[in-house]
């Protein structure tokens, strides 16, 4: 029987004005499974709201497609889309155990790889520092068992042992799925990445190499 799991993500044909003010227009990227697209662009520029538009979470005149077909509301559908938002998502009554288990992960795994979170399972996630919450609500999107994870900011907060360990995460799970990453951690998400777009102007552009960032203005002097 033919694979029916899409080995694609595409979002096109996306705009979304507020308060008159054209925040996307022209929008289209494309992220394939076993691949990282890294998603880059200026504080206010519309990249968390492509990807709420992306998720089905925010309105917006849009075209959204798994392998051609196209989806609405690609938060109904964990198997096929995750979504990592800026802010703290898993209730914080929940216990790390039942994140885990809600995500059907193994926690041992986890703190195998972090031993510096000595929390244990029945902890609430509240109880957590920002960066330990952080942490666990990263990894456990990463690892989710779907064919595409939106990152939105997942180095924040974070050390730089942690985000090397989770960059090599990244990397080792694109076996199973593929990513859109964005995060102001610029080196790294160009580091990571396979294919690499710039927001600029409500429009997106394909970028292969470091001048190409200097030609849009994006760089580590100018970015803010």
């Amino acid at each position: 029987m033919p694979d029916a799991i899409p080995p694609y993500l595409f979002a096109g044909g996306i705009r979304l004005s507020l308060n008159h003010r054209v925040i996307l227009s022209d929008i289209r990227l494309q992220c394939h499974e076993h691949r990282v697209t890294g998603l880059l662009g200026r504080n206010g520029s519309g990249k968390s709201c492509l990807f709420q538009i992306i998720y089905g979470l925010l309105p917006a005149e849009k075209s959204v497609q798994l392998n051609g077909h196209i989806v609405y509301d690609a938060y109904k559908h964990p198997h096929l889309v995750t979504s990592l938002p800026q802010f703290h998502f898993i209730p914080p009554s929940a216990t790390i155990r039942t994140v885990f288990k809600n995500f059907g992960l193994d926690p041992a795994a986890f703190t195998a790889l972090f031993p510096e979170l000595r929390a244990g399972n029945n902890t609430a996630i509240g109880k957590l520092s920002t960066g330990e919450r952080r942490l666990v609500e990263t990894y456990v999107i990463i690892k989710s068992p779907s064919r595409f994870s939106l990152l939105d900011e997942p180095f924040s907060g974070l050390s730089p042992v942690q985000v090397e360990k989770l960059m090599q995460l990244i990397r080792t799970e694109t076996q199973n799925k593929g990513f859109l990453i964005t995060d102001h951690h610029y080196r790294q998400v160009m580091a990571i990445s396979d294919d690499v777009y710039v927001l600029k102007n409500a429009k997106t552009y394909f970028v292969t190499a470091d001048e190409d960032l200097d030609l849009l203005g994006y760089t580590p002097g100018t970015r803010t």
